[in-house]
């Protein structure tokens, strides 16, 4: 359903996390980390393009990378 199930998993753990702690510092923290998580990701499917080409690009523009349907 998704290309990175443990990134989304975790921003999703920390989503939850931030609104029971009811903290503006924990959503802002949930912020960076998504970015950074972002980053990462784009960082690792730029290797699987070099690695596997076609089949990779094929295979991200049929798959959202964090939720499901949307990004």
């Amino acid at each position: 359903m998704v290309r990175h199930p443990m990134y989304s998993g975790l921003i999703l753990a920390l989503l939850g996390s931030a609104i029971v702690a009811g903290e503006v510092r924990g959503l802002v923290g949930l912020i960076f980390i998504a970015i950074g998580f972002r980053v990462k990701s784009r960082l690792e499917e730029s290797f699987l393009q070099d690695e596997f080409g076609a089949e990779s690009v094929n295979h991200m523009r049929r798959v959202k990378a964090l939720v499901p349907f949307v990004v």
